[in-house]
């Protein structure tokens, strides 16, 4: 079956159904899988193509949350025209769940900190409430040590 022609089907259910933004999102996702794997049928496509497609946008700079969202349309894609999407898409993109930056006092937010070799292990940011007495003391020691990078 012939890839652009199922996308053509996917764009215009979706459509159908009044999902254009939807619709939109699918069109950019696939074609630009289509142009960097250069399969046209769907009998052709490997999990190596999956690998293929996160790397090249990986190398281009996309960030990882826009990885994983193209990876999504892509397997909703595969799965559209009938493929094995757990034989195909077997390295799901990951990313960092991020919490919208909040300016509180007494709210330390908790993230991935690479320069220091640090990953949140559920891969989620979080706010933790700080004591009051606690907060004090960290002013205190940040007054005293201005320089310093940590607290």
């Amino acid at each position: 079956m012939n890839l652009a022609w199922k996308l053509n089907r996917l764009v215009q259910a979706a459509e159908d159904r009044g999902s254009n933004v939807a619709a939109g999102v699918y069109r950019t996702a696939v074609e630009e899988f289509l142009r960097i794997v250069g399969k046209t049928f769907a009998d052709e496509i490997t999990p190596e193509d999956i690998l293929l497609h996160q790397r090249k946008l990986r190398n281009r700079g996309c960030e990882p949350r826009t990885i994983a969202n193209r990876h999504a349309s892509v397997t909703a894609f595969l799965r559209f025209c009938k493929l094995d999407v757990k034989a195909l898409a077997t390295a799901k993109a990951k990313y960092e769940k991020t919490v919208p930056e909040i300016y509180a006092t007494g709210i330390l937010r908790v993230r991935s900190k690479p320069e220091f070799d640090f990953k949140i292990k559920d891969r989620e940011e979080r706010d933790l409430p700080i004591p009051a007495d606690l907060l004090n003391r960290l002013k205190s020691y940040r007054n005293l040590h201005p320089i310093g990078r940590l607290v």
